[in-house]
């Protein structure tokens, strides 16, 4: 498992790698799926007529089913383990490819992304409890990293392959293949995934009543540093889906003018800047002895690209550019904020802790991106004619939600984190 002083049982890495990249695969799809409509955001408008607020309920739709299936995937993920768990949800995401490649109206697309939403509910957080499990604690931050580094390429293939899919195959053809795609990724998780090493006790595991279920829920959310980390958790990621998953391809259209491919290769550097973003802050996590530092600098980093957003909107396009880069680059410092998540937690609730500060993160997902629909149709509804205002305003109104977290979370308890339980019986 990886512990300092353990002696790693034979075939130990070899059987980690086959486990790391069948999850790693497992990851990239459920990054895709997030970003999907995106670079495709003005093709969809345009074809199913939708409003500005009908696109940020569309996206925003995966993101509350997200949210709202974290409770459950948790308890799934405790007691069947992240195997059977992250194969089964996933069948849905297939399901959701399918819907969303015969759909022809607003609500096709949102049941698309419902499903889908419920197909990808249990990937990360089940790769994380995973992880969790073969690593002692600063091990998994690092590894956490390298997963959330590779599952990136997810938003690197809803870029410009992306972009460049639709000009081929249209947005159905490529939804329809990207469903096949996740078929067999789900036959590669039951292959290749492990929950645990030989002789962790969650192999040897009983069976949790109902009564067990609820007191571990009620465990989780007493604990009082939790609502401080949640804080972050609901903006952070939240942030960076909103501009990159949603709102990055329509600004770029509207205001600079930019067309499917040009818009996807900034898209590109946006999603390239979140994989060097991951890898630079996991490495920190070890040599830095504090957590809520690295925190706050990135996320003061964060709203000062934001804040030159809001009051550069019409500048260069390299000024933008690398605004936007620079501010997915500084916005995964998540990385941290959800390793922070995991040493409140002992490993018997790995799973609903872990999956409980997901819900924040992707209910914030969800009501940035419901809340930035209607604030852009407000804005453009308000002043018409002005292409860059409706963004100005969204810009400026991420800065400041993101200063409200961390002002909150400013006052947690600044942990190092400790090895994590043996595990061993």
């Amino acid at each position: 498992m990886d512990e300092a002083g353990e002696r790693r049982p034979e075939g130990w890495r070899a059987t980690v790698i086959r486990i790391f990249l069948c999850l790693g695969l497992a990851a990239i799809l459920s990054q895709f799926f997030r970003s999907a409509t995106g670079v495709i955001a003005p093709e969809l408008m345009r074809d199913l007529a939708l409003s500005a607020s009908e696109m940020g309920m569309l996206t925003a739709a995966f993101f509350l089913t997200f949210a709202l299936t974290q409770i459950p995937t948790g308890i799934l993920l405790d007691r069947y383990g992240s195997r059977l768990t992250i194969a089964g949800t996933m069948l849905f995401a297939v399901a959701g490819s399918i819907v969303f490649f015969l759909a022809e109206t607003y609500w096709h697309v949102v049941l698309a992304r419902v499903l889908i939403g419920i197909g990808c509910a249990g990937v990360m957080m089940g790769g994380f409890v995973v992880l969790a499990r073969w690593f002692d604690a600063r091990s998994f931050t690092m590894t956490m990293g390298w997963m959330i580094a590779l599952s990136n390429a997810g938003n690197l293939l809803a870029t410009t392959p992306m972009a460049l899919a639709t000009e081929w195959l249209g947005w159905r053809g490529t939804f329809l293949v990207m469903g096949l795609v996740t078929l067999a990724v789900v036959l590669a998780v039951l292959a290749g995934v492990r929950d645990a090493p030989p002789g962790h006790q969650f192999l040897a595991r009983k069976r949790e009543s109902g009564a067990d279920i609820w007191a571990g829920l009620k465990a989780v959310f007493r604990n009082p540093q939790l609502p401080y980390i949640l804080a972050p958790g609901f903006v952070t990621y939240a942030c960076t889906i909103t501009v990159l998953g949603l709102w990055a391809a329509p600004f770029l259209h509207d205001v600079h003018g930019l067309e499917g491919v040009e818009r996807g290769n900034i898209l590109l550097g946006m999603s390239l800047a979140i994989i060097a973003g991951t890898l630079i802050y996991s490495p920190l996590d070890r040599r830095i002895q504090s957590r809520r530092k690295l925190v706050l600098a990135g996320g003061g980093g964060s709203m000062a690209c934001l804040a030159g957003l809001a009051m550069f909107a019409e500048s260069s396009l390299w000024l933008v550019a690398a605004l936007l880069i620079g501010f997915t680059l500084f916005n995964t410092y998540n990385v941290i904020v959800v390793a922070h998540g995991r040493t409140l937690f002992p490993d018997h609730l790995v799973g609903r802790g872990i999956t409980t500060v997901n819900i924040a993160v992707q209910t914030g997902a969800a009501a940035l991106q419901m809340a930035s629909g209607v604030l852009i149709g407000f804005v453009a509804a308000s002043v018409p004619g002005a292409a860059d205002l409706p963004y100005r305003f969204l810009f400026a109104a991420l800065a400041v939600v993101t200063l409200l977290a961390l002002a909150y979370y400013a006052r947690a308890e600044d942990r190092v984190p400790q090895p994590l339980s043996q595990g061993r019986n």
